[in-house]
């Protein structure tokens, strides 16, 4: 899987060639499953996974991921959370505060 733009792209390991695009655009939230079962919240999930996350989109649907190691959840963390629609509402902020401000 790469980010593209603001797009997710899942290519095929055999032929290489992309087999899904994903607009990040329409993402409303990323969970992180692990620290929500320290929380001892009730996650719907078929599984237990450990250093699993997820996105969330605006029709409720969810594409879970799951790391090998720390590093590389923070890494994706990293990659999808300017996505996240508070980050982009904080940076719309940042850079033009009169329309934010007048809205």
């Amino acid at each position: 899987m790469r980010i593209v733009g603001g797009l997710l792209e899942a290519t095929s390991d055999i032929t290489g060639k992309i087999t899904a695009r994903i607009d990040l655009a329409k993402m409303t939230a990323i969970r992180d499953y692990n620290a929500e079962e320290e929380a001892g919240g009730d996650i719907d999930r078929p599984m237990s996974v450990e250093r699993s996350f997820g996105l969330v989109f605006d029709d409720g649907d969810e594409i879970q991921f799951f790391a090998d190691r720390d590093e590389d959840k923070a890494d994706w963390y990293d990659r999808f959370l300017p996505f996240h629609p508070m980050c982009l509402l904080t940076l719309a902020c940042i850079f033009y505060p009169s329309q934010a401000r007048s809205s």
